[in-house]
């Protein structure tokens, strides 16, 4: 099939109204012998582009020629416009190096004190007692008391991607900002359980170098159990619009709190860059119960047989002897370390 573009250029360089058929020279189209009709129309009248007599000829073979290669380049010239359009000069790729927006956003986190708490102010049981039930709402609400979780953060985060191309996280890892001395107002305490869900990633502030390691569940424990750095066989690659969520623990048991805040390590357009996420994060490890102003366990912790009637707060407040033997008969051996 000729292509549109060459048989509109045809129709203007050749006359075939004006080309007499001959016999043996074919029927319908005047190219049947092309020599055969080029030596009657130059041999007859001598001027190609004259016809007197009304007899039919040819234009110059060097202007039908002519369209036939402008036709063709004009088709490649289209495909190669059309091609570099579609396949390089990516619009959104474009927007990408010029955004100053981060490469991946920290979309939502939210933290909370499985453990319990510690507090700058000493509390009372009537502020307490207004904890919500709403996790997020407690998590909240925790930090508007400007409270740190004990020994233990337990953060649910979301990265979102934000470019065309997937960008690869390569790592994550604890940007502290400061440790120091625990706050020494209100302890609440809360022990550990087991039922809990093994978190995907932890930190410890105590030992190690600050990266996220995977976490298995130790046999012979509830608490979970560090094993190598997760990022030192896994990656996570994240396109725009792509979300992943993370589970992650950071743990403090020395005598510190500390303020962090998460950092990526990423493979943007083949450049490995870091980022530092806004978001700001604390753990604290216990003082000593005995340094506390005010102590607090959970209801049960001190009361001995929970019910409904006698269950109006999580925690309850208990002097320095009642505190050690609720915690002592709940199995932890030593009162002042809570271990």
């Amino acid at each position: 099939m000729i292509h549109p573009t060459i048989s509109t250029m045809l129709r203007y360089v050749i006359r075939p109204d004006l080309v007499p058929l001959k016999a043996g020279l074919g029927v319908g189209f005047p190219f049947a012998d092309y020599k055969a009709i080029g030596a009657v129309a130059v041999g007859r009248h001598g001027d190609a582009t004259s016809s007197p007599g009304g007899r039919g000829h040819l234009r110059k073979p060097a202007l039908w020629i002519a369209g036939l290669v402008i036709a063709a380049v004009g088709t490649l010239v289209t495909s190669l416009v059309t091609g570099v359009a579609q396949n390089w000069l990516n619009l959104a790729r474009v927007s990408d190096a010029t955004s100053s927006e981060p490469a991946v956003q920290l979309v939502g986190a939210i933290d909370s004190g499985p453990r319990g708490w510690t507090t700058t102010d000493s509390l009372t049981l009537d502020k307490v007692a207004q904890e919500p039930v709403d996790y997020v709402a407690r998590a909240n609400w925790w930090h508007s008391l400007a409270a740190t979780p004990l020994r233990e953060e337990s953060i649910s985060a979301t990265l979102e991607g934000t470019r065309a191309d997937p960008v690869q996280v390569v790592d994550l890892s604890a940007h502290i900002d400061w440790c120091g001395e625990p706050t020494a107002g209100s302890l609440l305490y809360n022990p550990a359980e087991g039922t809990e869900d093994t978190p995907d990633l932890s930190i410890d502030f105590d030992k190690g170098d600050g990266r996220a390691s995977e976490n298995v569940a130790a046999s012979d424990s509830t608490q979970p159990q560090l094993r190598s750095p997760y990022f030192d066989s896994h990656s996570i690659s994240l396109a725009r619009g792509e979300k992943v969520n993370v589970h992650i623990t950071a743990t403090a048991l020395m005598p510190k709190l500390c303020r962090w805040r998460l950092e990526a390590s990423e493979v943007v357009d083949g450049q490995t860059e870091s980022q530092i996420f806004d978001q700001a994060f604390s753990v604290s490890g216990d003082l000593g119960s005995s340094k506390y102003a005010s102590l607090f366990g959970s209801a049960g912790v001190l009361i001995k047989q929970p019910t409904p009637d006698t269950v109006q707060s999580h925690y309850y407040p208990a002097d320095y002897s009642t505190f050690c033997e609720a915690v002592k008969r709940d199995g932890t051996s030593d009162c002042e370390t809570l271990n």
